[in-house]
């Protein structure tokens, strides 16, 4: 009966973590994702001209976006399976 007791309790920690976990990613991280993602957008919609300056913006698009995803996977307690690159080998 102990046994069970020590279960449920640490059961309830952990659901209790996870919970606060997510709130603070959603009261954190999600605004300064949009923040950060509004910015690179607004690089990226001025004139033609600007574009080979802005190239190494789109790189880091591509690489916000990877980070983005992988705080995702963490966030839902998939870190074991996070998305590879192919073409790194």
């Amino acid at each position: 009966m102990q046994l069970l007791t020590t279960y449920r309790t640490a059961f309830a920690d952990l659901v209790s973590n996870h919970q606060a976990r997510i709130a603070g990613a959603n009261g954190v991280l999600n605004p300064q994702v949009k923040i950060i993602a509004d910015g690179l957008h607004q690089l990226l919609s001025r004139p033609s001209s600007l574009r080979d300056a802005l190239a190494p913006y789109v790189k880091g698009i591509g690489q916000f976006s990877k980070g983005v995803r992988a705080r995702n996977h963490v966030l839902a307690g998939k870190i074991n399976r996070l998305p590879r690159n192919p073409r790194r080998r």
